[in-house]
């Protein structure tokens, strides 16, 4: 082979190699860009999707919110239809007991009734009510009535029967060993109540014993 044919593929070997690397760079140039372009994709759609996800657990949350909210309103306003029943009749135990406000327009039978519908009502929506209010509820009967008497009679009210009605004598039971422990007992229940229906009561002191 002469020199210059030598030359001639000296220079055929440079421009194929020029060219092979031209086109190497070419691709991993395009392979970058294409895998560059599809990694800022998948972040743009994770970051989508999240957003989305976050979205739909702040529409969620609200809605459960919501939901408890009215759930919350629902048996709110039957609490307060229930102490709007069972109020002015508990009333009505304390001033027979305490002899105060109208109690002398009041008979033992009544106030006895009055037990008898308070808890029809207070067993019946049990489900409405706390813990709380329920066992101070049953807490002022004890406090108010002996229950104590031979099965199938009425229980009587923990109360003084000096100058009572004779017609109410055999609904009385005397005073417990602690005067005070129905009106402790009720105001304890006033203050439950109130809780429950987003109020605040301060209780007043007992009652003084008529002279």
């Amino acid at each position: 082979m002469s020199t210059g044919e030598e030359v001639k593929t000296v220079w055929n070997s440079l421009e194929i190699t020029k060219l092979v690397v031209g086109l190497l760079q070419a691709l991993a140039v395009a392979f970058l860009g294409i895998w560059a372009n599809h990694a800022i994709q998948k972040q743009t759609l994770d970051m989508q999707r999240q957003r989305d996800e976050e979205a739909q657990k702040a529409v969620a949350a609200a809605r459960d919110q919501a939901n408890a909210e009215a759930q919350y309103e629902r048996v709110l306003e039957k609490r307060k239809e229930i102490w709007d029943f069972v109020a002015p009749k508990l009333n009505q135990t304390y001033s027979y007991i305490y002899e105060v406000g109208r109690w002398k327009e009041l008979k033992a039978v009544s106030v006895i009734r009055n037990k008898r519908d308070t808890d029809e009502v207070v067993f019946s929506f049990r489900s409405y009510l706390s813990d709380d209010f329920f066992e101070a509820y049953q807490e002022f009967m004890e406090s108010a009535f002996s229950t104590f008497g031979p099965r199938g009679t009425d229980a009587r009210i923990y109360t003084d029967a000096t100058d009572r009605p004779k017609e109410d004598l055999p609904h009385l039971a005397g005073w417990p060993a602690e005067r005070s422990q129905a009106h402790l007992a009720y105001y304890h229940l006033q203050q439950v109540a109130a809780k429950e229906l987003a109020l605040t009561i301060t209780p007043p002191s007992v009652p003084k014993k008529r002279s």
